[in-house]
């Protein structure tokens, strides 16, 4: 049977398709049974209510070079302001054929407007850049029954939080670990089911070779720039080939529908493809999908891993309404009945209610998924998000949380979430024939699309789409520790383990998590023992924490807490050290994060120290002063003294020894100008941490011959630094009195 998904896909798709599947439509009506002329199945969704409001334009908005704003507008079913009810066959082609055209050109004439899209099989709908009169004029029109402003929608792989990267090639087969937690393993797709893929475009890949065909909305390219259609296809249906990586059933035919808008100003190639897709782009797409279902007479899956807030995707919305219509089967006793298709979308990714940023509405053929990580917890941002003072802290890996079912106030659900699924670090295919790794709900909602592509193919009784749900949700099982409902092929349920985090207080570091198991101190300058290190540690799943600080001497401290999060403070002790993070689950499972790293010393002290002959005592020189009068170390001329310094935590200290001169500034403070008489360094001598000097006379610096002489006084700087890289500076003055 012909299908009108082919690759490269025809700009005419919709009329060259539409004009084929009607005549073979209205032949085969003429044999049908008479009698069945009043049941054809209502192929228009019921408008809603009269109304004239407008909704008011997000931030997002889309808008062209003219400052125009683009509005999705709905319009009654025919162009007499009632819904349209057909009675055959060819009532069904003679509206399509004329009478949605009329409507929307009836709608649009005499005001200039220029049609970006438009739909006529689920609903009449044109997408157009309009002014504010054209608005204006088209809100009062009682064709018009509802005008939404277009916006782009964010795909929900929007971070990437793994060292592993891009590969150009993959020469040996990995398997996800999604895989494994899903209890998938062999059996490659038998080509009965079909996935549709709502997204940025797959590009054509030696490990997809399901991918059967590439579509595209008219004036879109088939394939998008940013990779996130191809690495969610792999997810679904890579190949067990022996290459590459392994998707969730291998070789599944996989039809592609790219929804980037070349429209788009900010330029889809040029970040991570945030606005790759847009609402008037989707509803047209989920057009195509539901003739091209309608017409193969098959139950098929879709993946839409996409989301937006602002009531995009409410049930009481413009594309709420179509994910219904199209996830909805209808029986009918005419020769076509439609089964159904099974909308599999993801949750969103950004740590709150998923009722706010994917489909609302419960429908029994629409699956959003939430997002899980390798210990079978929620992904969600634990110590990294937050420092120990409760204040945001940038954050060096940029890792969002899954949305979830958790309640919020003045939300009317907070069951949107249906399903749990893999999400975090998963390998998958990429543009270029490579691979890369991703994490998100863009990747959960794939692996339960898969699954239930495997689900199809396995059980020929599932009829509708609503069967196939069905049978995906009796799939499912709850996670033990958790308790998030997770699809698994065998139906056995498993044990969570908890999910560590660790961050120090202020940030510098970064978030550890438990996948890393061991990680290295990484303050700016490194981690010495007069800082204060303050680290906090946030398990998911965990019942108590157990935190142990060691050393390099083998001395340590334990303890023990009967909770998930806590705050850290201490001083490390010079040398190698270890604080390991174990936190255990009620069932035993556990999971633990090592924080290691070497400790600098400080120089604590350096000290200047003097004494006269006569006098006997050493006295501790005052450091850091600059009121000249009180720094100087003065005695009798030519009186002897002894000169020492001691330092802690240093390896060696250098000298100089300086002829310093005072004068008077304009206002009467001093300024000083020093002249180097002596360097140790440049002598040769490497001094020792603690040294004492010999004998010292004072002459008159006034009087002495030159070098000593023409000075106001002496100046000794003392540097004292250790092998870590710390150091510290003191100085002593003197001058002999008179």
């Amino acid at each position: 049977m012909r299908t009108c998904f082919i690759a490269p896909p025809p700009r005419t798709f919709t009329a060259a398709c539409l004009a084929i599947l009607l005549l073979f439509a209205t032949a085969s009506s003429r044999a049908d049974d008479q009698n069945a002329a009043n049941s054809v199945p209502p192929l228009q969704a019921t408008p809603p209510e009269k109304s004239t409001a407008v909704a008011t334009k997000a931030a997002g908005s889309i808008r062209d070079s003219q400052g125009r704003t683009r509005y999705i507008v709905e319009l009654v079913n025919d162009q007499t302001g009632k819904p349209a009810k057909f009675t055959d066959k060819d009532s069904f082609k003679k509206w399509h054929d004329d009478n949605a055209a009329k409507l929307i050109g009836e709608a649009i004439k005499l005001r200039g407007v220029e049609i970006f899209s438009s739909t006529s099989l689920i609903g009449v709908t044109f997408t157009a850049y309009l002014t504010e009169k054209q608005l204006d004029q088209l809100a009062k029109d009682k064709r018009v029954t509802r005008i939404t402003p277009d916006a782009y929608l964010q795909s929900s792989a929007m971070w990437s939080d793994t060292n592993d990267g891009y590969y150009w090639w993959q020469p040996s087969q990995t398997r996800s670990w999604g895989l494994q937690a899903m209890g998938i393993s062999g059996g490659a797709s038998n080509g009965t089911a079909t996935v549709y893929v709502l997204d940025t475009g797959v590009q054509s890949h030696s490990d997809l070779q399901g991918l059967s065909a590439i579509a595209a909305l008219p004036g879109i390219h088939p394939v998008g720039c940013y990779s996130h259609a191809s690495h969610v296809a792999g997810i679904i249906g890579a190949g067990d080939n022996g290459f590459g990586t392994v998707g969730v059933l291998p070789g599944v035919r996989l039809v592609s529908i790219a929804l980037a808008d070349v429209n788009d100003p900010s330029g889809a190639c040029s970040g991570p493809g945030d606005r790759s897709a847009s609402q008037s782009g989707l509803i047209k797409a989920l057009e195509m999908v539901f003739w091209d279902t309608y017409w193969t007479q098959k139950v098929a899956v879709l993946n839409l891993s996409f989301n937006l807030g602002g009531g995009i995707f409410s049930r009481d919305s413009i594309i709420g309404q179509w994910m219904s219509f199209v996830a909805t089967p209808f029986p009918s006793t005419h020769w076509l009945s439609y089964r159904g298709v099974l909308i599999v979308q993801s949750a969103g990714n950004s740590d709150t209610n998923a009722c706010t940023q994917a489909y609302d509405g419960y429908s029994a053929g629409v699956l959003v998924v939430g997002g899980l990580d390798e210990n079978g917890q929620r992904v969600r941002p634990l110590a990294g998000a937050r420092n120990a003072y409760n204040v945001d802290v940038p954050d060096i890996v940029a890792e969002p949380g899954s949305n979830h079912n958790i309640p919020e106030p003045g939300l009317t659900r907070n069951d949107c979430v249906s399903l749990w699924a893999p999400s975090q670090r998963i390998k998958s295919t990429w543009g270029g024939n490579g691979y890369r790794t991703l994490s998100g709900t863009s990747m959960a909602a794939p692996h339960v699309a898969g699954f239930a592509a495997r689900v199809l193919e396995s059980d020929p009784a599932i009829w509708t789409s609503h069967d196939l749900a069905a049978a995906v949700r009796a799939r499912a099982v709850p996670l033990i520790g958790s308790n998030l409902p997770m699809p698994h092929w065998h139906g056995v349920s498993q044990h969570t383990a908890p999910t560590l985090e660790i961050s120090d207080r202020y940030g510098w570091g970064g978030r550890f998590q438990s996948s890393v198991r061991q990680i290295n101190f990484m303050y700016p300058n490194g981690v010495f023992e007069d800082d204060l290190i303050h680290l906090r540690f946030e398990a998911e799943g965990a019942a108590s924490c157990q935190v142990m600080w060691s050393n390099s001497t083998g001395t340590f401290s334990n303890y023990v807490w009967a909770s998930s999060s806590q705050n850290l403070s201490a001083y490390l002790s010079p040398g190698f050290n270890s604080v390991r993070f174990t936190c255990r689950s009620s069932f035993g499972q556990q999971n633990s994060v090592e924080v290691v790293g070497y400790v600098k010393r400080n120089v604590k002290r350096v000290q200047w120290f003097a004494r006269t002959i006569s006098g006997g005592a050493w006295q501790a020189m005052q450091t850091g002063q600059s009121g000249f009068d009180t720094v100087f170390w003065s005695i009798a001329a030519n009186e002897p003294f002894e000169q020492r310094y001691e330092s802690d935590g240093a390896d060696e200290c250098a000298v100089t020894s300086n002829g310093i001169t005072i004068t008077r500034n304009a206002y009467g403070g001093p300024e000083v100008t020093e002249a180097t008489l002596w360097d140790s360094v440049k002598s040769g001598w490497r001094l020792p941490p603690a040294y004492e000097f010999g004998t010292f006379y004072f002459g008159n610096p006034k009087t002495a011959p030159p070098p000593l002489g023409s000075f106001d006084g002496y100046r000794w700087h003392l540097t004292c630094k250790n092998s870590d890289g710390d150091s510290k500076t003191t100085m002593m003055q003197g001058r002999a009195k008179g």
